[in-house]
C-alpha cells in the first residue's frame, strides 16, 4: 500500500516536523528488534518451562524408586513370613515404611490425574497384599505373583512419570543416559533381583524345589546378569557424556556387577543347581538384599545428578536470556543515545538557519550565529547565510538611498499633510501641505516631538500611546479611532482623522502619519443630524397615526370575525331547523293517529261492540306510533344535542380535553341537514383515540369553514362528487387534519392567493374573501398549528391543519 501511495506518504512525511521524522525511525528500529526479541524471549520461556517440569519430575520419581525399592523389600519378607513364619517384626516394619511412601507419593502426584489413577490402583493392590500377607491368607507362591505385579506397576509408574513430566523426551546427552539409566533400567535391574529375592527366599523357606520353580530360577538369573549388563552400557554412555561422575560411579557399577554375579552363583548353586535346600533364608536375604541396595546407591547418586544438571542448565537458560535482553537494551539505548545526538546534531543548525532566515525576513540584518558546527554541513549552511547577511546589507544600504530620495519626492506630492516621526517621537519630515495645515515653516517643526501638533490637555496621554504603539507598530487606518483634535501654531484647535503605517529603514523604525482635516466634514454631519432629528419626529408623529389606523382595522377584522362566525352559526341553525322538522313532523303524525286510534277504541269499549281482532289491530298499530314517535324524538334530540355542543363551543374560546372523533362528527352532523340536496356527500375519517386539550370551538369553526367553502366552490357545473375529513396522528405531539374534495381544484395563481384578506372568486356573488384568512388566522393565533393548501385544476384541493394536541 504505501508502494502504491507513495505520493500520499511522502505528503504525510511533509506534515511531520524534523524531529518528529527522527522519532519515527526510532519506532521503526525499535519494531524491527522487538519481532525477534519477543521470539528468542517466548522460545527461551519455553526451553526453561520444559527443564521446570522435568525437574518437577524429580521428587515424584525418586519417591517412587524407593516406593519400589520397599515392596520387593517387602516381597522377600512376605515369602520368609508365609514359608517358615520367620522375620515377622521385619515384614510389618517394612509394610508401614511402604505406606508412608505410598502417601507421600501421591502428595508429588497430586495435580496429575491420570498418575493418580494409577496410583489409586496400586495403593488398592496393596492395601489386598498386605492385609492378605498379614493374615496368612496367601501362600508363597502366591504372595511372589502378587507382588511381582505390583512391582510391575510400579515400575510403570516411574516410567509414567518420566513421561509425563518430560524427562524421558529430554534430547541432552549428559542427561539422556542417566534418566534413562535412573527411569528404566536400574527399576528393571532391580526388579530382576528382587523378584529371584523373593522366589529364592520362599524355596528356601520351605526347604524344597521343584521344576517349575527350578526353571523360573534360571530365567531370573538370566535377567539379572542381562539387566545389569543393560545397565553398564547405559551408564557408561552418560559417563561418556558427564565424565565428572566417573570417580563417583564407576566403583558402585563394578561393586553392582560383582554383586549381581555373585548373587547369580549363589541362587545358581544353593537353589537352582541344588539337591538339597538347606541354605539359610536370613543369609539370602542379606545377600540379595546388599545386591539391591548398592543398585539403590547408583540411583541416588544419578537422581541428583540429574537435578543438578537440570537446574545448572535452567539457571544457564535464565543467565542466555536476561542477557540478551540486557544486551539488546543496553544496544538500543546506545543507538538511541547516538540518534538523539544525530538528531540535535541535525536539528541545532537547522533551528539556527531558521531563527537567522526569520530574523532576515523581518528585516534584521545583523543578527550573529552563535552556534559552533565545527566543519559539517550545518556549518556551510550557515557561513552561506552569514555572505547572504551582509549581501543584503549592502544590498539594502545601497537601495535605500535611492529609496529616500524617490520618497522624499512622493511626500511632497501627496495631497494630504504628511509627517515622518522617528522612534524617539521625533518629526523628522514633513511635507508642504503638512506646513500649511499647521501655519509652521518647516524649520520649526523637523526635530521637535510630534506632541507640537497636540492640544496641551492631550500632550501626556499622547506619549503614553506614542510609546506603546513602538511598542507593537501595525498599521491604523484614518476611521480606526474616529476623530481626533490637533493643533495649529496659533494654538487653534480642529477635528482631524490620522493613519499611522510603521516603515522600516536603514535607521530604524519610523511612522508615516497622514493627518485630514475634517472640520467641513463634521460641520456637514451636524447638519444631517439635525434633519435626521426632525425626520425622527415626523415618524413618531406618522407611526402614531398607523397605530391608529391598525387599532381600527384590529377592531373591524375583530367584528368580520364575529360576523363570520354568526353567519356559520345562522348556516347550522337554518340547517338543523330544516332536519328538525322531519323527525317533529313525523311525532306529531305517529301522534295525532295514535289519538284517532283511542278516540275509535273508546267508542267501541263504550258501546260494548269491541271485537278481539279490533283489540289486538289497536295494540299493534299503538306499539308502532309509539315506537315511531319514540325514534322521532330521540333523533330530534341527538340533533339539538349536536348543535348545541357546537354552537356553544363556536360562539366561544374555551378551552377544554375532547376527543377529536366525536367533535368532528358533532360538526359534520350540524351540517349535514343543510346538504341533503347537495350532489356530494360528507366521508369522515378520524381516528378514535386521538384526544386534545385545545379549543373546540376554533377548530370547529375552521373544519366548517373549510367545508361550506369546498360546498360553494368546489363542485360548481359538476352531478356529484365528495369531502373527506380525515384526522390522523402526525407525531407524538401534534394531530393532522385534512378537508380534501374531488372538484374542481384551484390555478396556482388562486392557491398563492387563496388565504389573502378579501380575495374571492364569487367577486358580486355572496363572497366576502374572508374565510380562509379567518381560518389561517385562527390556525395559527389561537390553536398555535400551520393551515397550508394543495390544489391544481380538475384535481380538487385538499386543506391540511396541523396543530399541536396540546394548544400552547
Amino acid at each position: 500500500m504505501i508502494l502504491v501511495n507513495a505520493p500520499k506518504f511522502r505528503q504525510l512525511l511533509n506534515r511531520l516536523k524534523l524531529w518528529q521524522k527522527f522519532a519515527v525511525m526510532g519506532l521503526l528500529g525499535i519494531f524491527l528488534f522487538a519481532p525477534p526479541l519477543t521470539l528468542y524471549v517466548l522460545e527461551t520461556n519455553k526451553k526453561i518451562d520444559a527443564l521446570t517440569g522435568e525437574l518437577a519430575g524429580i521428587e515424584p520419581g525418586r519417591i517412587a524408586q524407593q516406593l519400589l525399592q520397599m515392596t520387593q523389600q517387602h516381597r522377600g519378607l512376605s515369602a520368609a513370613v508365609l514359608g517358615a513364619g520367620e522375620l515377622i517384626a521385619k515384614r510389618e516394619a517394612k509394610q508401614d515404611e511402604v505406606d508412608q511412601l505410598l502417601d507421600r507419593l501421591e502428595t508429588a502426584i497430586a495435580k496429575d490425574a491420570r498418575l493418580r489413577n494409577l496410583l489409586g490402583t496400586v495403593r488398592a493392590d496393596w492395601t489386598r497384599l498386605s492385609r492378605g500377607v498379614g493374615a496368612r491368607l496367601w501362600t508363597p507362591r502366591e504372595s511372589y505373583n502378587m507382588h511381582t505385579v505390583l512391582c510391575q506397576r510400579l515400575t510403570d509408574v516411574v516410567q509414567r512419570i518420566a513421561d509425563e513430566s518430560g524427562l524421558s523426551l529430554d534430547s541432552a546427552a549428559d542427561r539422556y543416559h542417566m534418566i534413562r539409566s535412573a527411569f528404566v533400567v536400574l527399576p528393571e535391574a532391580t526388579e530382576a533381583l528382587g523378584e529371584s529375592r523373593a522366589k529364592g527366599a520362599s524355596i528356601l523357606a520351605v526347604h524344597a524345589i521343584d521344576e517349575a520353580d527350578r526353571v523360573l530360577m534360571y530365567e531370573l538369573m538370566s535377567r539379572i546378569l542381562s539387566t545389569q549388563q543393560e545397565l553398564d552400557e547405559a551408564m557408561g554412555k552418560a559417563l561418556d557424556a558427564k565424565p565428572d561422575l566417573k570417580a563417583e560411579l564407576i566403583p558402585l557399577l563394578s561393586t553392582a556387577m560383582s554383586n549381581a554375579q555373585t548373587a547369580e552363583h549363589l541362587e545358581r548353586r544353593e537353589i537352582a543347581s541344588a539337591t538339597r535346600i538347606e541354605y539359610p533364608v536370613a543369609d539370602y536375604l542379606v545377600i540379595l538384599t546388599s545386591t539391591i541396595d548398592n543398585h539403590f546407591k547408583l540411583l541416588n547418586v544419578v537422581m541428583p545428578a540429574i537435578e543438578n544438571a537440570l537446574q545448572q542448565n535452567i539457571a544457564e537458560e535464565k543467565l542466555r536470556r536476561n542477557t540478551m535482553i540486557g544486551l539488546i537494551g543496553l544496544l538500543a539505548t546506545l543507538a538511541a543515545f547516538t540518534s538523539w545526538q544525530i538528531a540535535i546534531s541535525v536539528l541545532n543548525p537547522m533551528q539556527e538557519t531558521l531563527k537567522i532566515a526569520q530574523a532576515i525576513s523581518e528585516g534584521h540584518f545583523d543578527t550573529p550565529i552563535t552556534l559552533d558546527l565545527g566543519h559539517g554541513e550545518g556549518a556551510h549552511m550557515l557561513a552561506a547565510l552569514s555572505q547572504m547577511q551582509k549581501a543584503l546589507r549592502q544590498a539594502m544600504a545601497s537601495e535605500l538611498v535611492a529609496r529616500q530620495d524617490f520618497f522624499l519626492g512622493l511626500l511632497e506630492s501627496a495631497p494630504e499633510a504628511m509627517i515622518i516621526v522617528d522612534s524617539k517621537g521625533q518629526i523628522s519630515l514633513a511635507n508642504d501641505q503638512t506646513l500649511k495645515l499647521f501655519d509652521y515653516k518647516r524649520e520649526e517643526l523637523i526635530g521637535q516631538p510630534i506632541e507640537i501638533l497636540v492640544p496641551a490637555a492631550f500632550k501626556q496621554q499622547h506619549h503614553a500611546h506614542r510609546h506603546n504603539f513602538f511598542k507593537q507598530p501595525q498599521m491604523r487606518p484614518m476611521a480606526e479611532r474616529g476623530h481626533l483634535l490637533a493643533c495649529k501654531k496659533g494654538g487653534g484647535e480642529f477635528p482631524a482623522e490620522i493613519s499611522l503605517s510603521p516603515l522600516i529603514t536603514a535607521t530604524g523604525l519610523v511612522v508615516s502619519c497622514t493627518i485630514r482635516d475634517i472640520s467641513e466634514r463634521k460641520r456637514a454631519q451636524q447638519e444631517l443630524q439635525n434633519h435626521r432629528d426632525r425626520l425622527e419626529e415626523l415618524v413618531i408623529e406618522r407611526t402614531a397615526e398607523l397605530e391608529r389606523s391598525v387599532e381600527t382595522l384590529r377592531s373591524a377584522h375583530n367584528e368580520l370575525v364575529r360576523a363570520e362566525r354568526l353567519a356559520s352559526l345562522g348556516a347550522l341553525v337554518a340547517g338543523i331547523s330544516h332536519d328538525l322538522n322531519t323527525p317533529i313532523g313525523n311525532a306529531y303524525l305517529a301522534a295525532s293517529t295514535l289519538r284517532d286510534n283511542i278516540n275509535n277504541f273508546s267508542k267501541h269499549a263504550n258501546a260494548g261492540s269491541l271485537k278481539k281482532s279490533e283489540f289486538e289491530h289497536f295494540l299493534s298499530a299503538s306499539s308502532d306510533m309509539t315506537g315511531l314517535i319514540v325514534r322521532a324524538i330521540e333523533r330530534a334530540t341527538e340533533l339539538i344535542t349536536s348543535f348545541k355542543q357546537v354552537a356553544v363551543d363556536q360562539t366561544s374560546e374555551r378551552r377544554r380535553e375532547f376527543n377529536l372523533k366525536s367533535t368532528m362528527e358533532d360538526v359534520v352532523a350540524t351540517l349535514r341537514p343543510g346538504f341533503k340536496n347537495r350532489p356530494w356527500k360528507i366521508h369522515v375519517d378520524v381516528e378514535a383515540n386521538l384526544n386534545c386539550d385545545s379549543y373546540p370551538g376554533p377548530l370547529d369553526q375552521i373544519v366548517t369553514n373549510l367545508i361550506l367553502n369546498a360546498s360553494i366552490h368546489a363542485f360548481e357545473g359538476r352531478e356529484r362528487g365528495n369531502i373527506w375529513l380525515t384526522g390522523r396522528a402526525y407525531d407524538a405531539e401534534q394531530i393532522e387534519l385534512i378537508v380534501a374534495d374531488d372538484g374542481i381544484g384551484m390555478s396556482a395563481k388562486t392557491v398563492e392567493q387563496a388565504f389573502d384578506a378579501f380575495f374571492t372568486t364569487k367577486v358580486g356573488r355572496g363572497g366576502s374573501g374572508l374565510g380562509l384568512s379567518i381560518c389561517k388566522g385562527i390556525a395559527a393565533g389561537v390553536i398555535g398549528g400551520k393551515l397550508t393548501l394543495e390544489s391544481s385544476p380538475g384535481k380538487g384541493s385538499s386543506f391540511k391543519l396541523i396543530f399541536p394536541k396540546i394548544a400552547p
